[in-house]
Parts: structure tokens; C-alpha cells; sequence
């Protein structure tokens, strides 16, 4: 039976805001240009022949999912979709507490494809009903739990507006066409931007505890938020951003999952993390766009693409992130941390941050003694998990004495082996671009323009966030800022474009990091800023205009070994195997 398939691969993942008022339906409409058909093998199988069409209006979440489990039980390894728009109304709970639209459970060897032009464009869409209800949590689009070698490929939740009016205590907007207004919507995450350039500004005045409320004037499409904080800090003429502050469930969940490629995909709105990837090994992401359309500005209330508890390799080719209103991409691990010990070789450990993490015999833990990974032993097997605490975990080695309750602990695979993130471009970011804290670090060949806080944060967490590990083997080189840095995130860093820095502790916990011939323009603040590390090295940097004594600054009380010129001897990073 000859069956079709995408000749080039596209997905589109998005969201439509639907609001009735006063008889008007307010719509987010994303038209196809064309199929991008041709046969397919019989490994495939048609999203069409389980009832999902695009573009019916009709709700094509259960014919994706009968899809799905037609594969699985008879041994196929891909979802086709043709070019359109597939709408998602209706999730099913899996018996664990959460809905989802799409969910690719246990799968080996699978991928989900779309339809793209000639161009390689994405022509197909995937698109969630949005309720445009403050602090809703929407349904994830697509969640993908266990399995190996899992691939996407090719595969409004905010409003703005301009300022035409300001007191003391209020402001006005006019808001942009095809964004939504509704009256009561919350002003989470506030954010001003020059409507001619869409460069994000600062000060912004965010106030997630307003609402705004529609008033009359203008054409019919004017709204009015009360608030000092965004009034005092805004002038007439400016943009304004802001979200309904759906801000915890990730867009896509991908947990758990071995060889996981995301290839060739595009974006154009989300709630939540846009992506959450995490508790697996081994990522490839390549030519992926987070990206707003048209007159938008922005893309999600938090980050673009969060990689957590990860092992492994991760690279990053072709990733780019513009509109997000916290970090573009974040990558860190957890914290572990003995709760007791049972003789020479047995360990508890206290429940995880934000809930345990996989642990597998043969990789190895580094125990902390002050700034210094003092000893590192190998998990000879995990024996449980503790119903007050956390894993109980044999060890091959003979532990030290000062192994005991309380100490710091770093789970190799809870952090990458490797990560690579390259020929990169994050723009317009109210928080950071990259965040890292993990080993054998290339931050490399990157664009970074308009963002807030620190463009490059290597740091960890030692507070109530608990993320692991310090930043250590890193090389930053031939990247490219433009005003970077504007101010500080709240937590940790100062305002510059690159900042090292640990959050909840004093001393220099990461080490060995070289910054080179890279490129600053236009910085507002500070360039490089060096907390909480050792062995640094920082040369052949140029910073454009910006004075000598705001270059590179050094806290001498948290870093030590900080050198302004080439190291003699370059060490070499691993390279990214996929």
C-alpha cells in the first residue's frame, strides 16, 4: 500500500489564544504553503490515516494518539504529518497527575516528522488550545518519557502594546494588531522594547501582581494597567510586552530519554519552558528557532530550552532563541547530598531538588570538601531508595572519614560529560542567554545581542535552587556581544556581558576557564567579571569603546589565578561525539 511521507521534514509548534469578547473570536491563524508530499516506506506510519487533517478546525489530539499507539504495538519507527495545521483540545492523564496532548512513551528508535518546502521550511503545525486564563497552566504539547534514540524532526500566549498615555501611577497602551486583549489579563513579566529596532529596554518596572483592563479610545483597542512601577520606568512611545504568567509546565517535555535529537524545528509561541529536556543521555539539537513572527516580540514567560540532570553529550549546533522572558538556555544538574552512612561503602542521600534524578551503576560522585571536589568513587550499585530520604548507593571504594551527613555531592549523571553549544544566536533576552554549569564546556562562534542580564552566566547554585556543578574546563572563544548585560539577574552575576559567579557561597569552586578572542560592542556596564574561580585565563578580547578599568574586573576576595594572557599550554576538551 503506498502511503505518503514529507520530502523534506518541518514542524511548526505553537499556540492559538481563543477569547470571546463582544462577539469577536480572537484567533492565531499559521497558513501552509504547501504539502511536501511523497511515498513512504511501510517502517512509517500516517498521522492522515488516524483521522488527523489539518486545517478541519477539528481537534486532532486522540487520532495523533491512536497514531502513536498503532506504532508502538506494531514496531513502527515514524509519525508522518502532512503540511497544515493540527489543532490540540483535548489531553488524557496518564495516571500520573498530568495531562498531555501528545505523549511518545517507551519508544525506541522513533521519530516524528513533518512537511517543509523546497526551502526546508516547517509546513507543518502543531497548535494547543489556549484559554488566555492568568496563571493557567496549559497542556503540554508533546511529552516524551523513556526510550532511546528518540527524534523531532523538521518537526498567544502574551500581548503588546504602545504607550500612548502615562501618569504616575498608570499607563496606557494601544495594543499591536492580531495580539490579544482581554480585559483582566495579568501584566506578568512587564518589559519595555523600542518598537522600531525591538531591542528590549531597561529599566522595565515589571509588576506581576497588576492586571490590565481594557478602556475606551483610540481604536477600540486600548488597555490601561496601574501600576508606578511600570509608569515610572516607562516613556510615551515605547513597546510593551507582558504574558499571562503561565510560567511552571513546560511547552514540550522530553524526560528521561537516551539519544534524543531535535533537528530542524521552529517555534513560534510558548507558555512555560518552551523546551524541558532532561534525565537522559546524550542530546544533539541542530538548526532549532524559537523565534516571534510579524509584530510579536515575544516567544515564552521563561526559558527557551532547559536542560536538566542531563548525561552524557550535549551539543548545540544552529540554536536560535529570541523573545524569551527569562534564560534562553539553561543547562545544570542537582545537587546531592549525604543524609547518612551505613559503614565504609554505603551511602543515603537526602531527597533530590525538585525530585530524584536517575542514578546507574558505574558512574561516578565527587564529594566536596569546601571549594574542592576532594574524592571521587563509583557507584557500585544502586541498592534503593529511602522512603524518608533519598537513593541508597554502594560505593566500589573504601569512602574517606569526612564522608559524612551534609556533605556536597556532584552525580555524574546528573550533569554532561560535555557540552558544546556553537554557531548560536540569542536575541532580545530578558534574563541570560547561556547558563552552564556543568564540565567540558566550547561556548563558541555565538551571537549574542540585547540581552538583560549576563550573555554568558558559568556559575552554580549552592542555595535553595540546588544546581550542580561549578562551571570547570570551559573555553569561550570567538563569540560576538552586542549590549549585553544591562543589569544583574537578582540571584547571582553582575551586570556584564560574561559573568563568573557562584550563587550561595564565596570561593572559587570552578576552575581552569579560558575566554578568548571574542568580540564586545556597545556594553553598558562591565565586560568580564571573575567571582568564585581559579585558574583563568583571558586574552585577545576586544571590548569596543568601552574604558580599560570596566574591561575585566577580578573579586579578589572569591578568585585567585586570574591571568591576563594565553595559557602555555591549551588543554583539550572533549570532542562532541554526535
Amino acid at each position: 500500500m503506498n502511503k505518503l511521507l514529507s520530502s523534506r521534514k518541518g514542524l511548526i509548534i505553537g499556540g492559538v489564544c481563543l477569547a470571546v469578547l463582544a462577539g469577536l473570536l480572537l484567533t492565531g491563524t499559521l497558513v501552509s504553503k504547501q504539502s511536501g508530499l511523497r511515498w513512504a516506506s511501510d517502517d512509517d506510519v500516517l498521522a492522515a490515516a488516524f483521522g488527523a487533517q489539518p486545517n478541519d478546525g477539528k481537534d486532532d489530539s486522540q487520532a495523533i494518539r491512536d497514531a502513536l499507539l498503532f506504532a508502538k504495538a506494531n514496531g513502527k519507527h515514524r509519525l508522518l504529518f502532512a503540511a497544515g495545521r493540527y489543532d490540540l483540545v483535548q489531553g488524557v492523564n496518564y495516571g500520573d497527575g498530568e495531562s498531555r496532548y501528545i505523549f511518545v512513551d517507551g519508544f525506541t528508535g522513533f521519530t516524528l516528522q513533518g512537511a517543509a518546502d523546497y526551502r526546508g521550511n516547517p509546513l507543518t503545525k502543531l497548535v494547543r488550545f489556549n484559554p488566555c486564563l492568568n496563571g493557567v497552566e496549559l497542556t503540554p504539547t508533546l511529552a516524551v518519557s523513556g526510550g532511546t534514540n528518540i527524534t523531532l524532526k523538521n518537526p498567544y500566549f502574551y500581548s503588546a502594546g504602545q504607550v500612548v498615555e502615562k501618569g504616575s501611577d498608570y499607563v496606557v497602551v494601544e495594543v499591536l494588531a492580531g495580539h490579544p486583549l482581554i480585559d483582566g489579563m495579568a501584566a506578568y513579566g512587564v518589559t519595555r522594547y523600542n518598537l522600531a529596532d525591538r531591542r528590549i529596554l531597561f529599566p522595565s518596572g515589571s509588576d506581576s501582581g497588576a492586571v490590565w483592563h481594557t478602556v475606551a479610545g483610540g481604536d477600540g483597542r486600548r488597555m490601561r494597567l496601574n501600576s508606578s512601577s511600570v509608569a515610572n520606568a516607562t516613556q510615551g512611545g515605547d513597546g510593551l510586552y507582558w504574558f499571562f504568567g503561565n510560567t511552571e509546565v513546560a511547552q514540550t517535555r522530553i524526560d528521561g530519554a537516551d539519544n534524543v535529537t531535535l533537528q530542524n524545528l521552529k517555534v513560534l509561541n510558548g507558555t512555560g519552558f518552551v523546551f524541558w529536556i532532561g534525565n537522559g543521555r546524550n542530546l544533539t539539537v541542530r538548526n532549532v528557532r524559537i523565534v516571534p513572527e510579524g509584530n510579536r516580540i515575544a516567544v515564552s514567560p521563561r526559558d527557551g530550552m532547559k536542560i536538566m540532570r542531563e548525561s552524557g553529550t550535549v551539543l548545540i549546533d544552529g540554536l536560535y532563541i529570541e523573545g524569551t522572558n527569562d534564560d534562553a538556555q539553561n543547562t545544570h544538574g542537582t545537587w546531592m547530598y549525604v543524609a547518612s552512612r551505613y559503614g565504609d561503602k554505603r551511602l543515603v542521600f537526602q531527597e533530590m531538588r525538585w525530585g530524584n534524578g536517575p542514578l546507574r551503576a558505574g558512574s561516578q560522585m565527587g564529594f566536596w570538601d569546601g571549594t574542592a571536589m576532594a574524592f571521587k568513587a563509583t557507584i557500585a550499585a544502586v541498592v534503593g531508595i529511602n522512603a524518608k530520604d533519598g537513593y541508597v548507593v554502594d560505593f566500589s571504594e573504601t569512602l574517606p572519614d569526612w564522608i559524612e551527613s551534609g556533605v556536597m555531592v556532584t552525580a555524574y549523571d546528573l550533569v554532561p560529560s560535555s557540552y558544546t553549544i556553537r554557531n548560536s544566536t540569542f536575541k532580545n533576552i530578558s534574563g541570560s542567554a547561556v547558563v552552564n554549569r556543568s564540565e567540558n564546556v566550547l561556548i563558541e562562534d555565538n551571537i549574542f545581542i540585547n540581552i538583560l542580564r549576563p550573555a554568558i552566566m558559568l556559575s552554580a547554585e549552592i542555595n535553595a535552587f540546588s544546581e550542580s556543578t561549578p562551571s570547570t574546563h570551559v573555553e569561550v572563544r570567538g563569540n560576538t556581544f552586542d549590549n549585553v548585560g544591562v543589569t544583574t539577574n537578582g540571584f547571582n552575576g553582575d551586570p556584564d556581558a560574561i559573568s563568573l559567579d557562584v550563587s550561595g557561597a564565596s570561593g572559587p569552586y570552578m576552575s581552569d576557564i579560558k575566554i578568548h578572542d571574542n568580540t564586545f560592542e556597545n556594553l553598558p556596564v562591565w565586560g568580564i567579571f571573575v567571582h568564585d574561580a581559579q585558574d583563568v585565563w583571558i586574552w585577545n578580547n576586544t571590548f569596543g569603546s568601552l574604558p580599560v578599568h570596566k574591561q575585566i574586573l577580578v573579586d579578589s576576595d572569591s578568585a585567585r589565578n586570574v591571568y591576563l594572557t594565553a595559557p602555555e599550554v591549551n588543554s583539550v576538551l572533549p570532542t562532541p561525539t554526535h
